[in-house]
């Protein structure tokens, strides 16, 4: 059913107040700080309570509409950044602290509530809520808790799903889970708390939570040190927990590179040590004697500096010295100001393999790159490392190269290739390197059994109803642990052309390396005429097409429509490889003659294959064009018939002869139709003229395409000239929603 009727729907259930569209929904931002594109929501879903939530949750389920969960749009890998096919759903009213229980410390709040508004209100309480987070203004619990959020205090409190006592949330089809339980012990089956948390809205959306509370520390003590190594700073790491009585409240790392960088860019930071360390740490220890503890932490870091561990340290004496040496650790934010179109990374380690691949994934990087920016910093109390990297003049394929870099290298020391930011969009495709086949299958199942017709990342446009989903025979896994995704899209569909389907796909199957998988997207209405019309509504399709297959993780894209209208246009909006059927075919047929001889479905193909041979610069390599006269349905049942076969094929080597006899010693039939007809034979020839089937040629072109990106990086030109420069988020939002 089609989304206009989803949409009517919610509207007629649940009125204009709770479910905005039109003009109606808010001018605001759509997505979260991940930089991928997003759209204006097709709805704004914005409920007061759990039972209205329920409902807007079931009717989407009815209608198969997806359904897009944001909190405060902090997030950093693309989960929340709406499709203009999509409806989002904000808790935003949904944002009150509804109980603190003093006695057995803990807190009731809805997901809407901001981290700040629940940190304050356990501090009015007499207690702490322990996450903390850069964005604690903005980003909401329910948000938190999907991403399963970290922070700087993981250390000593663990990250948001160590926060949780209880859970409620809604599933995709409308039912209410979970109960708001206080107790500690509840072994009464599964934990949502364990299931809801860092599923990032795939199962469910979290309405309310109970937290836990700590008591408050009576004093926090906050020290610079400077080491003389990585190894000294898992030394000093041990010994803190070991030998402070409160422990180790954070423990920040910062290769000099990162000190280095931020007291160079940022104003009005200050160094916090006089000379110049191999490793630089923020550590942070919580007590509960306001005297005695900080005199402990001074006698622990002056028996650090003796033993030699620490080169040097400086201790804040009061909260402004503190607030000053945490300004250096949290001048992050100015990242994207310092260094826009920046790859940054959020990755875990063992922190036994934390120096190590450091050292090695910078390295790497100004192998690649000398004039490379690359910032190393972390929470080495709790394996998290990030890396920036930055190119001054860098293209979207040097990103990409670089992302293969610092993911292989976290793929061959068994690290996470997410840390505390998620998956969302932006990490799919590389969730290989962490999770085996088996894991991914096992997640695949329990978002299916959770009934979710449109998990945040789902992206189900309009643009393909019907897919297939083909794997090669072998099981064959790449280095990285996952098949590389081919996106291709026909024509066709199962309506008109079911004969010459069922021969394609399983063709399709076989051809395909084991290291990929191949996914075919219909077209409905299918393209049946030959009409300017038709091409164009076709080539949107190819280019919707290829930016849905882009944020889904696919690796490569191609068209399986010789015309291959819409190929610049996609080539120009993507930075994953775009290939066209036409194009792949005619330019492999150069290299198996000299001269090609182009034969057409029926006459009224000539003058559009005329202008391809013009657009690829082949003038003086087609000896010529020709055409079978024949209708569309007589090659349809040429798939069912080898009587209607053979008329066809003494008629396609009547014309191929023509071809041959005014100097072409290639055939080229033109189409996947006609491909599949007479050029599937192995060996396919007229008079020892091969006959192309360039279904073949565009899969294998496919998988060079990948392979070659990964080999050596290169990617579309960009250079004004060539007409592929990317798009600007302005101008693919105008495409996708206006065009």
């Amino acid at each position: 059913m089609s989304s206009a009727k989803a949409i009517d729907a919610l509207v007629q259930a649940l009125g204009n107040d709770l479910v905005a569209t039109g003009l109606g929904i808010p001018d605001r931002r759509y997505g979260d700080w991940s930089g991928v594109p997003y759209s204006v929501p097709l709805a704004l879903l914005r409920p007061r309570n759990t039972e209205q939530l329920a409902r807007m949750l079931h009717i989407c389920n009815e209608f198969g509409q997806p359904v897009v969960p944001q909190g405060g749009l902090t997030g950093l890998a693309g989960g929340a950044c709406c499709g203009s096919s999509e409806v989002a759903v904000s808790l935003e009213r949904m944002n009150a602290i509804e109980e603190i229980d003093a006695v057995s410390g803990n807190l009731t709040a809805q997901a809407g509530c901001t981290l700040h508004a629940v940190q304050e209100a356990a501090e009015a309480a007499g207690f702490l809520f322990a996450l903390d987070l850069g964005a604690r203004g903005t980003c909401t619990i329910g948000g938190s808790l999907s991403t399963n959020a970290g922070g700087n205090r993981v250390i000593r409190y663990g990250t948001m799903r160590d926060q949780l006592l209880s859970i409620e949330a809604v599933l995709a089809d409308g039912s209410v889970v979970g109960g708001l339980h206080k107790m500690v012990k509840n072994n009464t089956g599964y934990d949502m708390r364990h299931l809801l948390a860092g599923a990032e809205g795939t199962l469910g959306i979290v309405t309310r939570v109970v937290l836990k509370l700590h008591p408050q520390p009576k004093s926090v003590s906050t020290a610079w040190c400077g080491l003389p190594s990585y190894d000294a700073a898992t030394i000093l790491l041990q010994r803190a927990k070991a030998e402070l009585p409160g422990g180790v409240l954070a423990f920040e790392v910062m290769w000099p590179s990162y000190l280095d960088f931020m007291l160079d860019k940022v104003k009005g930071l200050r160094a916090p040590l006089s000379g110049r360390h191999a490793m630089n740490v923020l550590m942070e220890t919580a007590g509960v004697d306001a005297t005695g503890h900080p005199a402990e932490f001074d006698e622990f870091l002056g028996r650090m500096l003796v033993e030699g561990v620490l080169e040097d340290a400086t201790v804040a004496r009061s909260t402004s010295d503190a607030r000053a040496l945490w300004a250096v650790r949290d001048a992050t934010a100015e990242f994207p100001i310092l260094l826009p179109g920046m790859a940054a990374f959020d990755v875990s380690f063992a922190i036994s393999d934390i120096g190590r691949a450091a050292l090695e994934c910078e390295t790497l990087l100004r192998q690649r790159w000398p004039q490379c920016t690359a910032l190393v910093f972390g929470h080495l109390g709790d394996g998290n490392l990030h890396v920036i990297a930055h190119l001054a003049d860098g293209a979207a394929a040097e990103t990409r190269a670089i992302e293969e870099i610092v993911y292989d290298l976290v793929r061959r020391y068994r690290g996470a290739v997410s840390a505390e930011h998620g998956i969302g969009i932006l990490k799919r495709k590389v969730l290989g390197h962490t999770r085996s086949p088996a894991e991914l299958a096992a997640n695949a199942r329990d978002q299916t059994s959770a009934g979710p017709q449109g998990h945040p990342q789902s992206w189900q446009g309009s643009l393909s109803p019907v897919s297939f989903l083909f794997v090669a025979k072998e099981p064959i896994m790449t280095a990285t642990g996952k098949k590389f995704r081919i996106w291709a899209q026909g024509a066709t569909d199962k309506t008109g052309h079911q004969a010459y389907l069922e021969q394609l796909l399983p063709y399709m199957q076989a051809c395909i390396d084991p290291d990929f998988e191949i996914e075919f997207h219909t077209t409905t209405p299918s393209v049946t005429t030959v009409h300017a019309l038709s091409e164009f509504r076709f080539s949107r399709e190819v280019i919707r097409g290829a930016i849905r297959a882009e944020r889904e993780g696919y690796d490569v894209f191609f068209m399986n429509h010789f015309q291959d209208v819409g190929l610049y246009e996609a080539r120009a909006s993507v930075d994953i490889p775009v290939l066209g059927l036409g194009e792949s075919t005619l330019l492999h047929a150069c290299t198996l003659g000299r001269k090609l001889g182009l034969l057409a479905i029926n006459p009224a193909f000539i003058p559009i294959h005329t202008d391809q041979v013009q657009r690829y610069g082949l003038q003086q390599r087609v000896a010529g064009i020709r055409a079978i006269d024949a209708s569309m349905s007589d090659y349809m049942e040429a798939f069912a018939s080898s009587a209607r076969k053979t008329e066809l094929e003494v008629m396609f080597i009547r014309e191929a002869r023509k071809l041959l006899d005014a100097g072409a010693d290639v055939i080229v039939p033109t189409g996947g139709i006609p491909m599949m007809l007479f050029g599937n034979a192995r060996g396919a020839n007229v008079d020892g003229a091969p006959v192309v089937n360039g279904v073949t040629v565009v899969i294998k072109a496919a998988e060079m395409a990948v392979k070659l990106r990964r080999l050596g990086g290169m990617g579309v030109s960009r250079v004004p000239q060539s007409g592929f420069a990317m798009p600007d988020a302005k101008t693919l939002d105008e495409f996708l929603n206006h065009g």
